[in-house]
Parts: C-alpha cells; structure tokens; sequence
C-alpha cells in the first residue's frame, strides 16, 4: 500500500497483493491479520471497519477523532472516514471484517437505526472487550474461521458466513 491518500475498499483490499483475504465476496472482506493498515499513513476507509485488536497498540486519527487501540478493544469505522496518522507497536496484531452499506442494511433491516445511533448520534467507535466478552468472541471467530477454511465447497457458505456476521453484528448493538 502507498503511504498517500490511499483509497481502501473491497476492490482495492482484494487486489493488494500484500493482503491475502481470508474470505471475500461482493461486499465483505475478512483478513485474519492485517498488518498492512498499520504500516499505512493516510488512507479513505470507503466502506465500513470492525477491526480487533489482539495484540500490540494502533494510534491515529479517525476523521477529527483521536483513536487509540489496544489489546482487547474493537473500533468501529463507517464509511467515508479518513484515517491519519497511523502509527502501531511492531507486535500489533489486528482481525478486520469490511463490508458495504448494503450489506449491512441487509444484515440489520429494521435495527438499521441502531446501528446508525451507535455510530453516527453517539459516535461510539471503540468498544473495550471484558475478558467474559473475549471467550465469546473468540469462539466466534473460531466458528467462522471453521466456515471459510472448511466449508469452502458447501453450496451454502456465503449464507452461513453472513449469518454469523449478522449475529455479531446485532450482539456489537446490546
């Protein structure tokens, strides 16, 4: 990736040749490890974020907004927002899903105004994970790792990867 105003969005994810998708279809990507995004400067996030942090530390800038991430701590990033000044611990490792607004209107329906409330009304872009919390999630994760590196020839594995994506989702809003 350039260390310029980089636009990053599902195309763009997937052509880079240094980011190796875990799974990707129209309008979701989930990479296990993306190591690339701390090592970019200035980049025009064009489709909504949620990424984990597991390990080490991310600083910048989300729009205007100061953004630190650590161990154990979710961010949230809708659409059309710049991230600046980007800078990560050498140990950092981060798990991201991207995906478009119509997925997401198709995951939530009628919760859709939730969802907008969270990001848009109480700006809450980062969510700290209680240790309670972190089993969940990561058996989440595991489940979903399980359906894109093994169910890789069942005829319904978009649908079951967007079913569990719409149920973390829903559970991120309680």
């Amino acid at each position: 990736m350039s260390k310029i105003n980089e636009k990053i969005n599902i195309k763009t994810l997937v052509a880079n040749k240094n980011i190796i998708p875990d799974y990707f279809d129209n309008d979701i990507v989930i990479i296990d490890n993306i190591q690339e995004l701390a090592e970019t400067n200035t980049a025009r996030m064009e489709m909504n974020t949620i990424a984990v942090c597991l390990k080490g530390k991310i600083q910048g800038k989300m729009g205007e907004m100061e953004l630190t991430l650590s161990e154990n701590q979710v961010v949230i990033c809708p659409p059309n927002v710049i991230l600046t000044d980007i800078m990560a611990s050498p140990d950092i490792s981060i798990k991201a899903i991207f995906f478009t607004n119509n997925i997401l209107q198709s995951f939530l329906h009628e919760k859709i105004n939730l969802w907008n409330d969270m990001m848009y009304k109480h700006k809450m872009h980062t969510i700290v994970i209680k240790d309670s919390e972190m089993g969940f999630m990561q058996h989440f994760y595991e489940m979903l790792t399980i359906c894109i590196k093994h169910q890789e020839h069942n005829p319904y594995r978009t649908e079951v990867i967007q079913s569990l994506l719409r149920s973390a989702f829903i559970g991120l809003m309680g």
